[in-house]
């Protein structure tokens, strides 16, 4: 049997966004207004850690349990308390206020929306041909367009718990109506207001402005182009052109692919790519593990103008790689290797960053030596 942790620092599991938006909708109006004091005060308490389970003690009498399988919590019952309050109490939605968010997988890939978690590939030239139109993406975007307002209006003071809550249920019903790209682009937001909100280290205010304004951009193009084209369909059936489709295909996004568990990898760092287009800029970085086979990790993000996105693709080079508690730059990681444990990656080769996964830095390989000399193989 695995032997609790408990360290008072130590990090909570990470929790899927709708998890969030379930705890805190089924408080009362009256607990809702204590939720953030009470987040506050339960982030300070010791944590520990027993496997997939986390346990933080609320008082004397009272603790909650976190269960979370591979670092995420993936479902309101998985966090329960022992209050007399539970589950309708403050402590449950307290707890998933101040666990981080998992990162959206499956989500966006293809469209631009990011992460810290994840970064997303650049967008491709050829978009898939849009889905037929509903009216319910109409009332989602519009639904997500509001919830953003309503974060802007309040300011990095006023949106709370709740704001954030709602802005990711409306996140999600944008989900499962087929919009990745505001989906993703909403739980951004709420990263980047809790990081503001948090004073954490690498909070920038552009950030926070750059998700703001692209999440509004996006809900506004988007309602603005469903709208327009439910109408036209319903007097000129074949109205829907080929550009038109492309476009809010863009504006959708796609389901990212799943990603399977993956093992232990011995990685070795080959080169790094900037990343540069009309909206988001950074760096890809690639590596080959030891059978040969090419992997990739990200940092990508918005950027508010072109003047912006060169120095922005050439300063994601000294950001850290997202694997674990890795303290590689991109930069350094084109010249050294990895070893890393609890692994996931896609079919395309992208390496997941949720909460299981753990890196430490490692030894590289020559050019001319294995497998940085087979890595072109298939």
């Amino acid at each position: 049997m695995t032997s609790p942790t408990v360290n008072a620092s130590a990090e909570w599991p990470a929790v899927r966004p709708e998890v969030v938006a379930e705890v805190v909708a089924g408080l009362s109006a009256r607990l809702q207004k204590r939720l953030d004091g009470a987040a506050a005060k339960l982030a300070a308490r010791p944590v520990e850690r027993s496997g997939d389970d986390w346990r933080i003690a609320v008082d004397e009498e009272a603790a909650l349990l976190l269960h979370a399988p591979g670092g995420v919590i993936a479902d309101q019952a998985d966090v329960r308390c022992g209050c007399l309050l539970a589950p309708a109490c403050v402590h449950r939605a307290a707890a998933v206020t101040v666990c981080r968010l998992a990162d959206d997988e499956p989500g966006p890939d293809s469209a631009p929306a990011s992460s810290p978690e994840s970064a997303p590939a650049p967008v491709p030239e050829t978009a898939a041909p849009a889905a037929p139109l509903v009216p319910a993406e109409a009332a989602a975007a519009r639904h997500l367009h509001r919830a953003a307002a309503a974060v802007l209006a309040a300011g990095v003071g006023g949106a709370g718990a709740v704001l954030q809550a709602e802005l990711l249920r409306a996140g999600h019903r944008a989900r499962l109506a087929g919009l990745y790209r505001p989906a993703a682009a909403a739980v951004t937001l709420v990263t980047r207001v809790r990081a503001a909100r948090a004073g954490e280290p690498d909070h920038r205010l552009a950030d926070l402005v750059t998700a703001q304004r692209e999440l509004l951009e996006l809900t506004t193009a988007l309602t603005t182009a469903l709208t327009t084209a439910l109408t036209t369909a319903a007097t000129v059936p074949a109205a829907a052109t080929p550009s038109a489709a492309t476009a809010l295909a863009d504006l959708r996004g796609t389901a990212r692919q799943a990603y399977a568990e993956a093992g232990g990898l011995r990685l070795y760092g080959l080169f790094a790519e900037p990343v540069l287009t009309a909206t988001h800029a950074g760096v890809l970085s690639w590596a080959v593990d030891a059978t040969g086979r090419l992997s990739t990790v990200s940092e990508v993000l918005p950027h508010p103008d072109a003047t912006a996105a060169a120095p922005q693709a050439v300063g994601a080079g000294n950001r850290a790689v997202r694997l674990g508690d890795t303290l590689l730059s991109h930069r350094e990681f084109t010249r050294a290797g990895l070893a890393v444990q609890g692994a996931t990656r896609s079919a395309s080769g992208r390496l997941g960053a949720g909460a299981a996964v753990k890196a430490v830095r490692a030894t590289p390989s020559w050019w001319s030596g294995t497998p940085t000399s087979t890595s072109g193989r298939p």
